[in-house]
């Protein structure tokens, strides 16, 4: 565990580079979706993150050498501005391909939407924290995204994304999500009170 602070409104880059459990070995995230979050408790899941960055947007978090698990997550003023001053728990998990579970039907998605409405998916093979290759029909061919829920009965599917354009018939491959928290990328997360002039 690696415990991090920050002064209320203050930003600041971190560098990580993520291993596998030996501590030594760099996991190659070439393939890979991670997303860094500042919670409550450590039980909370992602969605009630106070502060989420996601590999999905560079400018939160940007993968820069895959093949050695290098990354920088970017936190910025307007993230930790609005932070009530305490203790909190952060993490960083990684999400890779695991086996292909479906790769059945095409999807659709309206503009700045992080919905998937499915044709001829195969839904009973569809889970949560599965990773999706969206492989073409769209300008980001062959883009990773994690499945954060889903309703088979209206068969969509909810991804982190959001910075999709009107697309239909988008194929895909959804893979059994392998993720985890690397050893060493959680811990107490600190914001301390800011100085008032």
């Amino acid at each position: 565990m690696t415990d991090l602070s920050i002064v209320r409104g203050d930003s600041r880059n971190y560098n990580v580079t993520i291993y596998e459990s030996d501590g030594s070995t760099p996991i190659d995230i070439t393939e890979a979706v991670l997303r860094f979050a500042v919670k409550g408790s450590m039980y909370d899941d992602n969605s009630r993150a106070i502060i989420l960055k996601q590999s999905y947007y560079p400018a939160q978090l940007q993968i820069t050498v895959p093949a050695s698990g290098e990354s920088i997550i970017k936190l910025l003023v307007g993230d930790t501005l609005t932070v009530t001053p305490g203790q909190y728990y952060w993490d960083l998990d990684v999400s890779r391909k695991g086996d292909l579970a479906t790769s059945a039907g095409t999807f659709a998605v309206t503009a700045g939407s992080g919905v998937l409405t499915g044709t001829g998916v195969d839904f009973t093979a569809i889970g949560l924290g599965q990773v999706i290759e969206l492989t073409s029909g769209f300008p980001q061919n062959n883009l990773l995204v994690v499945i954060t829920d889903f309703d088979a009965t209206a068969e969509t599917v909810t991804v982190g994304y959001t910075g999709f354009v009107d697309e239909a018939g988008i194929t895909h491959s959804t893979y059994q999500g392998n993720r985890k928290t690397p050893t060493g990328l959680s811990g107490l997360f600190s914001v301390g009170a800011d100085i008032v002039e």
